[in-house]
């Protein structure tokens, strides 16, 4: 019998999973997952009756694949060192084969799409040409390759080989982290001023002694507690959510673990939407920005009581159209915002010792990528 199916992750599980005598694993990469299980079925069968034969290929053009490849392959090697069979590690094993009892799974292994699917050829034999196939494929698999044997001095020695390339660190690193800059729009609104100059210059400045006295430029809402109390409340929230959810890099800025973006952002969002809901209901707010516009129009008005603006309209009028540049208080509510960018890291920045020091220490306290090197 022969089928073509495909033979992705789950697959492959189900099938070793169903083995009652004995399994042949070949594959150039290996998942944590599938680690897990021939452990498992090492336990089930005994001893002897699970082999497993692994790659060590890592495809130098494909940076998809070196990061994959990395992250997986060096955690499954440390699971399969509890193995109690030896598993051999050949240099450049390409294609896969899977022997359980009498079915044989062959496919091109892929190591990029592991849950898309492989195509793999399924076929059953006798058990009086089992064994005989079994031998045959192993020799075949095994002709003329590099053979190792897994064990702990291998396993490092591998670990420092691939980990020795900078690019392999950064490409991990851009996989799970990227620097942030997070901007807060409108929340400094009680530094707003209000330049009059182009009046005042021109009218009020011809008396040179009037002209030290009188200031060219007004900070509205100072004094105005509810503006202040909505400033402090957005910068308090911005204090509390880069402490939560980034890692402060000290002379760097701020980096974000991938897995958090969308909490981020959600958290944001929730944030400024419940500001400005209460903002908008806010009598307070809304009666002292118009106190604070009636404030600043009086004192205009007394400074160039002995002015006339222009001949055509009365002071009040013109300070009126200059008073216009004072946002009301809808425009106010409407001007927070905030803004993420978001940027990869660069292998300048991990080639900066502080740097990759600092958020190597900070990245394992999460335990990410916690088998980095702490320097390079």
């Amino acid at each position: 019998m022969i089928a073509f199916e495909n033979f992705n992750e789950d697959s492959r599980i189900k099938a070793i999973r169903k083995a009652k005598q004995s399994i042949l694993w070949v594959t150039p990469n290996i998942l944590p997952s599938e680690a897990d299980a021939l452990i498992d079925m090492e336990h089930v069968l005994g001893q002897g009756n699970v082999e497993c034969i692994i790659g060590e290929n890592i495809e130098k053009d494909s940076n998809i694949e070196k990061v994959f490849y990395v992250e997986t392959y060096l955690s499954s090697i440390e699971k399969l060192k509890s193995l109690k069979c030896k598993v051999k590690v050949l240099k450049n094993l390409k294609l896969g084969l899977i022997i359980c009892d009498n079915i044989i799974y062959s496919f091109n292994y892929n190591i990029i799409d592991q849950n898309k699917g492989i195509s793999c050829i399924t076929m059953a034999i006798s058990e009086e040409n089992l064994k005989e196939t079994y031998v045959k494929a192993k020799k075949d698999i095994l002709n003329g390759q590099i053979e190792n044997e897994l064990n702990e001095k291998f396993s490092v020695e591998l670990k420092n080989e691939i980990l020795k390339d900078k690019n392999n660190i950064l490409l991990m690193l851009r996989d799970y982290v990227q620097c942030v800059n997070m901007t807060f729009h409108g929340v400094r609104i009680v530094d707003k001023r209000i330049n009059v100059s182009s009046f005042l210059k021109k009218y009020a400045f011809k008396n040179k002694e009037y002209k030290k006295d009188i200031k060219v430029d007004f900070k509205v809402f100072d004094g105005i507690q509810s503006i202040k109390d909505c400033s402090s409340e957005f910068n308090k929230f911005a204090l509390k959510i880069k402490k939560e959810k980034l890692i402060k890099i000290e002379d760097i800025g701020f980096i974000i673990a991938k897995r958090r973006k969308k909490d981020l952002e959600s958290s944001l969002d929730k944030f400024f939407k419940k500001q400005k809901l209460e903002m908008e209901k806010s009598k307070r707010l809304k009666d002292e920005i118009c106190d604070g516009r009636e404030k600043l129009k009086k004192h205009l008005l007394s400074l160039l009581k002995d002015y006339s603006i222009n001949k055509n309209i009365s002071n009040a009028i013109a300070i009126e159209e200059e008073l216009k540049k004072i946002p009301d208080s809808n425009s106010i509510i409407d001007s927070f915002s905030y803004t993420l960018n978001y940027y990869d890291i660069s292998i300048d920045m991990i080639n900066n010792k502080e740097f990759y020091k600092q958020l190597i220490k900070e990245l394992k306290k999460d335990n990410i990528l916690d088998f980095l090197p702490d320097k390079i």
